[in-house]
């Protein structure tokens, strides 16, 4: 079975030279020149770094942050190293990696934090999968709402938002459409001054996989 990783980097710890879009590719710095926000130019240039690193690590080959081009559907792509697969996601001060060679996955983050699950709940999925939400206690109903989240975006990413549809099979013991190999779902806790705070992870793949996390702490500036 295929063996993901997810590489996630907490971007308060970027250093200044990672920040810089030095030593990018030509694509990337054409796409930064059309932004005029400064958190999501930071957002590009810290995720192509770290997509490079994750690259890296999946093909066993030093990979540099100028290999990764800009692709016409706005997913970036790595160059000169055959077909590999790779996506990117954001949530608070967190930026996640996946890369793979065989297929593309999916990959989603999402911070927790105080909201009306159950009204987005409501608006965001089916009558079947809202209900979860809403009839659950507080607690259980919380992680319900963010495996359903993560796991329909990482699903879109992966071009395979059917296949991701009612109770999600991690957390149903019976089952269901959600086939448990195809959605993974992990949680990251880290310290925010006097809280603890979580962080939701998703992946989704065609294919059965097995996924493990990695915490990435200073990115190349190569």
């Amino acid at each position: 079975m295929p063996q993901l990783e997810i590489l996630l980097f907490d971007t308060r710890n970027a250093s200044a030279a990672a920040l810089s879009p030095q030593a990018l590719s030509a694509s990337t710095l054409q796409r930064l020149s059309a932004i005029q926000s400064t958190h999501r130019a930071r957002q590009i240039v810290l995720g192509r770094r770290l997509l490079a690193v994750a690259a890296g690590r999946m093909l066993g080959t030093a990979v540099a942050a100028r290999d990764i081009k800009e692709g016409d559907a706005g997913y970036p792509l790595i160059n000169g190293h055959g077909m590999v697969f790779a996506n990117l996601s954001h949530s608070g001060p967190w930026l996640a990696a996946i890369a793979c060679r065989d297929w593309q996955p999916g990959l989603d983050i999402e911070v927790a934090r105080p909201r009306n699950v159950l009204a987005l709940a409501e608006r965001a999925f089916d009558a079947d999968d809202a209900a979860l939400v809403c009839n659950a206690d507080p607690a259980h109903g919380m992680q319900l709402f963010h495996a359903a989240w993560t796991l329909r975006e990482a699903a879109y990413k992966a071009g395979l938002r059917s296949s991701v549809v009612g109770t999600p099979a991690v957390l149903d013991s019976s089952g269901g459409p959600a086939a448990g190999l195809r959605g993974q779902l992990l949680q990251h806790t880290w310290q925010d001054g006097d809280a603890l705070r979580q962080l939701h992870l998703a992946v989704v793949a065609p294919r059965p996989f097995s996924v493990s996390l990695c915490l990435i702490d200073q990115l190349e500036t190569v």
